[in-house]
């Protein structure tokens, strides 16, 4: 993830002056020295332009994007992943949370209720006592719309994943 800042007053002036800085990196301080580098003696800045799966809005808290940068990279996620996750939350902060946390489920190629009936039963053990040959005959769409109608936190189906968040 990077985002890039832009000096406010010279902004204000007419001027458009932006430098990137890459986020995700362990010491904070070394973002903050690379921003003073860049303003010199002006002080404000804003967030003018960001390369990351989230929206990342113009005044955005430093260390909270950069905690966020380092969970995004250390998750494994794709990019898909996280936006699907994302869209589950109400914010960059929720996101951070769950990812540090670890209170998701994705599964991948999930487009109906049939597929996530499918993909519970054979790919994370639902109905294990259930002999192989008999699993074929079972309702897989049943399967997937009565386990997200009964469970405390339901599967989102979108995009090809179905996102299930523990909050």
């Amino acid at each position: 993830m990077r985002i890039a800042i832009t000096n406010l007053r010279k902004y204000n002036e007419g001027e458009l002056e932006y430098k990137w800085i890459e986020l995700g990196i362990d010491d904070i301080e070394e973002i903050e020295q690379q921003i003073n580098d860049f303003l010199g003696e002006d002080e404000e800045y804003f967030i003018s332009d960001y390369e990351a799966p989230v929206t990342i809005g113009k005044y955005e808290d430093l260390e909270d994007l950069n905690w966020l940068a380092e969970l995004i990279e250390d998750s494994g996620l794709s990019i898909d992943e996280i936006k699907n996750l994302n869209d589950q939350l109400s914010n960059n902060k929720e996101l951070a949370e769950v990812l540090e946390e670890g209170d998701y489920m994705i599964i991948e190629d999930v487009r109906t209720q049939e597929d996530l009936g499918k993909a519970l039963v054979y790919d994370y053990d639902f109905f294990n006592d259930v002999p192989d040959y008999a699993k074929n005959y079972l309702d897989f769409e049943h399967i997937g719309k009565e386990y997200s109608r009964f469970i405390d936190y339901p599967f989102h189906i979108k995009n090809g994943y179905a996102i299930q968040v523990n909050r």
